[in-house]
Protein backbone atom coordinates (compact mmCIF):
# COMPACT_ATOMS: atom_id res chain seq x y z
CA UNK A 1 0.00 0.00 0.00
CA UNK A 2 2.69 2.18 0.61
CA UNK A 3 4.67 2.00 -2.35
CA UNK A 4 1.24 2.57 -4.12
CA UNK A 5 0.96 5.97 -2.45
CA UNK A 6 4.42 7.24 -3.16
CA UNK A 7 4.45 5.84 -6.93
CA UNK A 8 1.19 7.88 -6.96
CA UNK A 9 2.58 10.97 -5.63
CA UNK A 10 5.50 11.17 -7.56
CA UNK A 11 3.19 10.53 -10.32
CA UNK A 12 1.64 13.73 -8.88
CA UNK A 13 4.21 15.45 -8.53
CA UNK A 14 5.64 14.80 -12.08
CA UNK A 15 2.04 16.11 -13.07
CA UNK A 16 2.27 19.03 -11.60
CA UNK A 17 6.12 19.66 -12.12
CA UNK A 18 6.02 19.26 -15.96
CA UNK A 19 3.16 21.48 -16.08
CA UNK A 20 3.77 24.45 -13.83
CA UNK A 21 7.06 24.94 -15.98
CA UNK A 22 7.05 27.42 -19.11
CA UNK A 23 5.85 24.64 -21.49
CA UNK A 24 3.97 20.87 -20.36
CA UNK A 25 6.06 18.12 -22.09
CA UNK A 26 3.43 18.07 -25.02
CA UNK A 27 4.04 21.74 -25.91
CA UNK A 28 7.82 20.70 -26.38
CA UNK A 29 9.24 21.32 -30.15
CA UNK A 30 10.20 17.89 -31.60
CA UNK A 31 13.66 19.94 -32.59
CA UNK A 32 13.92 20.00 -28.83
CA UNK A 33 13.18 16.94 -28.23
CA UNK A 34 15.47 15.64 -30.77
CA UNK A 35 18.32 17.67 -29.29
CA UNK A 36 17.98 16.33 -25.90
CA UNK A 37 17.98 12.65 -26.92
CA UNK A 38 21.22 13.24 -29.21
CA UNK A 39 22.92 15.03 -26.37
CA UNK A 40 21.94 12.22 -23.85
CA UNK A 41 22.90 9.63 -26.28
CA UNK A 42 26.56 9.79 -26.08
CA UNK A 43 28.42 7.60 -23.57
CA UNK A 44 31.90 9.31 -23.47
CA UNK A 45 30.43 12.59 -23.80
CA UNK A 46 28.91 14.64 -20.90
CA UNK A 47 26.23 17.28 -21.60
CA UNK A 48 27.37 20.41 -19.97
CA UNK A 49 25.73 23.74 -18.90
CA UNK A 50 26.51 25.50 -22.66
CA UNK A 51 25.26 22.31 -24.58
CA UNK A 52 21.67 23.10 -22.87
CA UNK A 53 21.93 26.60 -22.88
CA UNK A 54 21.70 26.10 -26.18
CA UNK A 55 18.87 24.47 -26.75
CA UNK A 56 17.05 26.44 -24.00
CA UNK A 57 14.73 26.17 -21.12
CA UNK A 58 12.08 23.44 -22.75
CA UNK A 59 15.27 20.38 -22.53
CA UNK A 60 14.55 20.33 -18.83
CA UNK A 61 10.74 19.61 -19.56
CA UNK A 62 12.09 16.69 -21.73
CA UNK A 63 14.55 15.46 -19.41
CA UNK A 64 11.68 15.39 -16.44
CA UNK A 65 9.91 13.31 -19.06
CA UNK A 66 12.91 10.79 -19.56
CA UNK A 67 14.15 10.63 -15.82
CA UNK A 68 10.45 9.52 -14.72
CA UNK A 69 10.13 7.42 -17.61
CA UNK A 70 10.03 3.88 -15.87
CA UNK A 71 10.37 1.81 -18.77
CA UNK A 72 13.43 3.83 -20.36
CA UNK A 73 17.23 2.62 -19.30
CA UNK A 74 18.16 2.99 -16.04
CA UNK A 75 21.39 4.70 -17.27
CA UNK A 76 19.54 7.17 -19.72
CA UNK A 77 17.10 8.45 -16.65
CA UNK A 78 20.22 8.89 -14.89
CA UNK A 79 21.87 10.97 -17.81
CA UNK A 80 18.79 12.72 -17.67
CA UNK A 81 18.48 13.52 -13.77
CA UNK A 82 22.18 14.92 -13.93
CA UNK A 83 21.58 17.19 -16.95
CA UNK A 84 18.54 18.61 -14.18
CA UNK A 85 21.26 20.52 -12.50
CA UNK A 86 21.60 22.93 -15.11
CA UNK A 87 18.18 24.03 -14.79
CA UNK A 88 17.99 26.02 -11.49
CA UNK A 89 14.06 26.02 -11.32
CA UNK A 90 11.69 25.96 -8.47
CA UNK A 91 9.85 23.29 -10.33
CA UNK A 92 13.16 21.48 -11.36
CA UNK A 93 13.96 20.94 -7.52
CA UNK A 94 11.24 19.53 -6.46
CA UNK A 95 11.17 17.31 -9.36
CA UNK A 96 14.46 16.32 -7.71
CA UNK A 97 13.61 16.27 -4.52
CA UNK A 98 10.70 14.26 -5.58
CA UNK A 99 13.29 11.37 -7.04
CA UNK A 100 15.77 11.45 -4.07
CA UNK A 101 13.20 10.96 -1.44
CA UNK A 102 10.82 7.88 -3.17
CA UNK A 103 12.38 4.83 -1.57
CA UNK A 104 10.42 2.77 -4.54
CA UNK A 105 13.32 4.58 -6.96
CA UNK A 106 16.31 2.46 -8.26
CA UNK A 107 18.85 3.72 -5.77
CA UNK A 108 21.23 4.60 -8.47
CA UNK A 109 18.83 7.18 -9.60
CA UNK A 110 18.15 8.41 -5.97
CA UNK A 111 22.17 9.14 -5.80
CA UNK A 112 22.29 10.89 -8.85
CA UNK A 113 19.42 13.32 -7.98
CA UNK A 114 21.25 14.17 -4.78
CA UNK A 115 24.23 15.15 -6.48
CA UNK A 116 21.85 17.35 -8.80
CA UNK A 117 20.22 18.62 -6.32
CA UNK A 118 23.58 19.91 -4.46
CA UNK A 119 25.24 20.86 -7.56
CA UNK A 120 22.33 22.65 -9.26
CA UNK A 121 21.40 24.14 -5.64
CA UNK A 122 23.80 24.52 -3.66
CA UNK A 123 23.02 25.83 0.27
CA UNK A 124 19.27 25.17 -1.02
CA UNK A 125 19.33 21.24 -1.26
CA UNK A 126 21.34 20.53 1.93
CA UNK A 127 17.63 19.81 4.14
CA UNK A 128 16.81 17.34 1.00
CA UNK A 129 20.47 15.59 1.31
CA UNK A 130 21.09 15.68 5.12
CA UNK A 131 18.52 12.88 6.23
CA UNK A 132 20.39 11.10 4.01
CA UNK A 133 23.52 10.75 6.04
CA UNK A 134 22.04 8.54 8.01
CA UNK A 135 20.18 6.42 5.56
CA UNK A 136 20.41 2.70 6.30
CA UNK A 137 21.58 2.11 2.45
CA UNK A 138 25.44 2.92 2.63
CA UNK A 139 25.50 4.17 -1.69
CA UNK A 140 22.82 6.59 -0.44
CA UNK A 141 24.67 7.72 2.26
CA UNK A 142 27.95 8.07 0.36
CA UNK A 143 26.12 10.20 -2.10
CA UNK A 144 25.36 12.22 0.75
CA UNK A 145 28.26 12.99 1.80
CA UNK A 146 29.48 13.49 -1.51
CA UNK A 147 27.08 16.07 -2.15
CA UNK A 148 27.52 18.34 0.89
CA UNK A 149 31.40 18.20 -0.08
CA UNK A 150 29.78 19.90 -3.75
CA UNK A 151 27.84 22.19 -1.39
CA UNK A 152 31.12 23.14 0.11
CA UNK A 153 29.47 25.27 3.46
CA UNK A 154 29.98 25.41 7.06
CA UNK A 155 26.71 23.65 7.90
CA UNK A 156 27.88 21.15 4.79
CA UNK A 157 31.25 20.73 6.51
CA UNK A 158 29.51 20.40 10.49
CA UNK A 159 27.24 17.73 9.21
CA UNK A 160 30.32 15.79 7.89
CA UNK A 161 32.13 16.10 11.07
CA UNK A 162 28.95 15.04 12.73
CA UNK A 163 28.09 11.71 10.58
CA UNK A 164 32.26 10.63 10.97
CA UNK A 165 31.90 10.25 14.89
CA UNK A 166 29.02 7.81 14.08
CA UNK A 167 29.30 6.71 10.63
CA UNK A 168 30.36 2.56 10.67
CA UNK A 169 31.65 1.86 7.42
CA UNK A 170 35.29 2.60 7.23
CA UNK A 171 34.97 3.01 3.71
CA UNK A 172 32.78 5.82 4.76
CA UNK A 173 35.01 7.54 7.58
CA UNK A 174 37.67 7.47 4.61
CA UNK A 175 35.52 9.45 2.14
CA UNK A 176 33.91 11.81 5.05
CA UNK A 177 38.08 12.46 5.55
CA UNK A 178 38.63 12.48 2.47
CA UNK A 179 35.67 14.75 1.77
CA UNK A 180 36.60 17.58 4.60
CA UNK A 181 39.66 17.46 3.37
CA UNK A 182 39.10 18.68 0.01
CA UNK A 183 36.66 21.15 1.36
CA UNK A 184 39.02 22.70 3.56
CA UNK A 185 41.42 23.37 0.67
CA UNK A 186 38.96 26.00 -0.52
Amino acid sequence: MKRLFSTMGLALLLLVGGLSGSASAQDVDAKVVAQVNDLLSGFEYTPKKADWDQIGPQAAQVLKKIAADATARETLRGRAISSLSYFPEADTQSFLTGLAVEDTQPVLLRRKALRSLAFGFGPGAVETIKPFLGHADQRLRESAVVSLGLVKTDEARELLKGRLSVEPTAYLKETIQKTLAEMGKE
